[in-house]
């Protein structure tokens, strides 16, 4: 296979931005468009002139049944995404998918048996995995460089109320949750997986700022084997803003806003740079089907955060108490 002939499902606004990076590589050709809004499908192609003439299909389904398919792209609103992760795998496809993974435990189980059985790649769009900063942070982890993990404390701030007002972002029914569950995923899964640490217990508290679902929240996380986090996600912020601390008993790193720097216990502070080039989810993607490469961002990582983010909202349904993991 010298192409990955790919199909588009759920063709809004952030299938527009995995387009992008898509587009830019030369293995894939972009075969297939479905979506149940035609205006959206419309609207991709006046933005991108090279998908023109690329057939649109009103279901996944009906994309499946014409064929001609390598894998599937899925942007689609979260309550739909186990479905149609399972539909991509048994029609023999590859699938990535956008966070989260799925909204259940339950869910997230069949989307991993459904893969295991296609033999299939099978992946979610976490793409800070393709990131060397938080390549280089999980490596200064699991080598114990700077000493034990004691603790990491991470903040995401969005105006993510505002630009989701009207949209099936804040209908429960479909998005299964608010911020946390949406961009707040990123954060789960970028400190379990930099950590590689197991969670005992998830205790959170949420605020719905006026909508139908959370907008901010604070969790609190009681790692196995001592080490603690906190992880605080405001979707009424002013600005956006992305801070990571982690700190070790050597060490402390931050990384704000795409800077990364280290302050040793004893030493000056040094800000970390020169980086290689991330690879994208897409582009990760794409070299996992053609064997170059194995998926930066597994199923199994979004099991996780789904793990995660189900005991924080048991935690904040129970006034707080701890959830277990």
């Amino acid at each position: 296979m010298d192409k990955v002939r790919l199909g588009l499902v759920g063709c809004g606004g952030f299938m527009r931005h995995r387009l992008k990076q898509s587009l830019c590589l030369p293995e894939v050709e972009v075969v297939g468009m479905a979506d149940v809004a035609p205006d959206q499908m419309v609207e991709t192609k006046e933005k991108y002139p090279e998908v023109k003439d690329v057939p649109e299909y009103p279901s996944m389904e009906s994309m499946l049944k014409a064929g001609g398919l390598d894998a599937v792209l899925l942007a689609t609103p979260h309550k739909f995404h186990c479905e149609q992760v399972v539909m991509g795998f048994g029609a023999g496809l590859h699938v990535l998918v956008e966070k989260p993974l799925s909204c259940s435990i339950a869910e997230a189980q069949r989307c991993i048996e459904a893969r295991d059985k296609s033999g299939k790649v099978g992946a979610v769009s976490y793409q800070r995995h393709g990131l060397p900063e938080f390549q280089w942070i999980r490596n200064k982890i699991a080598s114990q460089e700077y000493g034990k993990l004691l603790a990491i404390g991470s903040m995401l701030c969005q105006d993510w109320k505002k630009f989701t007002t009207g949209t099936w972002r804040q209908v429960p029914d479909i998005s299964q949750g608010g911020m946390l569950n949406d961009s707040g995923s990123h954060i789960f899964d970028i400190m379990l997986w930099t950590t590689g640490l197991r969670p005992k217990t998830v205790s959170c508290i949420l605020r719905d700022r006026g909508t139908p679902v959370e907008v901010d929240s604070v969790t609190s996380v009681d790692f196995e084997g001592g080490a603690i986090a906190s992880v605080c996600v405001m979707g009424e912020a002013p600005t956006w803003h992305e801070r990571h601390v982690v700190t070790f008993e050597g060490a402390i790193l931050t990384w704000t806003d795409n800077v990364l720097e280290v302050q040793p216990r004893d030493g000056e502070k040094q800000t970390i740079g020169d980086w290689p080039e991330a690879t994208t989810p897409d582009k990760n993607f794409v070299d996992s089907i053609l064997g170059r490469a194995k998926p930066l961002a597994p199923f199994e990582c979004g099991m996780d955060v789904v793990r995660i983010t189900q005991a924080a909202y048991a935690s904040a349904g129970n006034g707080g108490l701890p959830a277990p993991f």
